[in-house]
């Protein structure tokens, strides 16, 4: 069991999925035949995490739900706070926000209350999620700070780097591409350091994303270009989404209107597959964008409606930037379009 676990951490933390979600299946029905509960949990846990990961949000939740359900009846603190974290994730994307917090908190109590200082910055990290995108931006810090800490006392190098780039994340969102360049570059030398190569990506696509928002696209271009490349080897697909959004955006403001509308129009086309209204909203932005750039206004103002519908009630910045280009008089000068920063994917390393 240990030797697989050794094993299982090791696909994790270089990004391959294929290969972790195969290990999984495979063990499972040993663990079963074995009667080991805990074992079952940690490996239905791999299986939920594996399915997140690609995108399959759905399947990752029905794995996860069972996952939870066995190692609380096998009295398996961490596995349940570890399933309920990845749960929380699970439902976040899909935009069922309530579900989430509520299964997150119940994550970062039980991992509190084993003394897992690891556990406790993986589930806060992830708790950070919701935050980010209700624009809670200096609850999100706390929490974050929070969650550095635990990750720098416990050791766990993977951890800190998920972290730090979402504290990046952060400070991107509440308008700070400074603070941002300095959190995630130290992001990315520690992803590269562990050979973490879909955590080397979303760093990159949030470096591009602070160039962006600084004003500086051609090396946002470059950066996410880079990402890109590095996700369709990966094939973290929620994460290519989020790559090609951050590169149409930046197409679009070196004049490339034509290539920004292919990129969020893959970006649209990932993000039905895997079911995320983000990923949905911000590519049907992007896509507005373009076409406004393009002088066809009736078009991008289909698009920001449906981005809007894609949102739903959620009351964060993104929504209310897509309310002031819908309700801009015709022919006034559009304000630069701004790409959305990339979540560093759920952590896994206390596993």
């Amino acid at each position: 069991m240990h030797l697989a676990a050794t094993v299982w951490r090791h696909l994790d933390v270089t990004s391959r999925t294929e290969a972790m979600l195969a290990l999984a299946e495979q063990a499972l029905p040993a663990a079963r035949a074995t009667g080991d509960r805990v074992w079952e949990a940690r490996i239905m846990l791999h299986l939920g995490n594996g399915h997140n990961r690609l995108g399959d949000f759905e399947t990752a939740a029905q794995q996860l739900r069972r996952a939870v359900a066995i190692a609380h009846e096998a009295g398996d603190r961490l596995g349940e706070s570890r399933g309920r974290d990845l749960l929380g994730w699970a439902l976040a994307q899909r935009g069922r926000h309530d579900e989430a917090l509520t299964q997150m908190r119940h994550a970062v109590r039980i991992a509190r209350q084993t003394g897992d200082q690891n556990a406790v910055s993986v589930a806060l990290n992830n708790m950070g999620v919701i935050y980010q995108r209700q624009g809670r931006y200096e609850e999100l810090l706390a929490l974050l700070a929070e969650a550095l800490a635990s990750a720098r006392a416990a050791g766990g190098r993977a951890t800190q780097a998920r972290v730090l780039g979402n504290i990046g994340v952060a400070y991107v969102e509440s308008g700070d591409p400074t603070a941002a360049l300095d959190h995630l570059r130290e992001a990315l030398a520690i992803h590269r350091e562990l050979g973490n190569r879909t955590g080397e990506a979303i760093a990159l696509v949030n470096i591009a994303r602070a160039h962006h928002e600084a004003g500086d696209d051609e090396p946002a271009y470059r950066e996410a270009g880079a990402a890109l490349a590095i996700l369709r080897e990966t094939g973290d697909r929620a994460a290519t989404a989020s790559a090609l959004n951050a590169l149409g955006a930046a197409a679009l403001r070196l004049g490339r209107a034509t290539e920004a509308a292919d990129r969020h129009r893959e970006a649209l086309t990932l993000a039905v597959e895997i079911g995320s209204p983000f990923s949905q909203a911000r590519a049907h932005t992007g896509l507005g964008d373009a076409h406004e750039a393009t002088a066809d206004p009736a078009t991008a103002a289909h698009h920001w409606r449906q981005a809007l519908a894609a949102y739903g009630d959620l009351d964060a910045p993104e929504t209310q930037r897509v309310r002031d280009r819908l309700d801009r008089p015709a022919g006034s000068s559009p304000s630069a379009p701004t790409a959305p920063a990339t979540r560093q994917e759920p952590s896994t390393a206390h596993q």
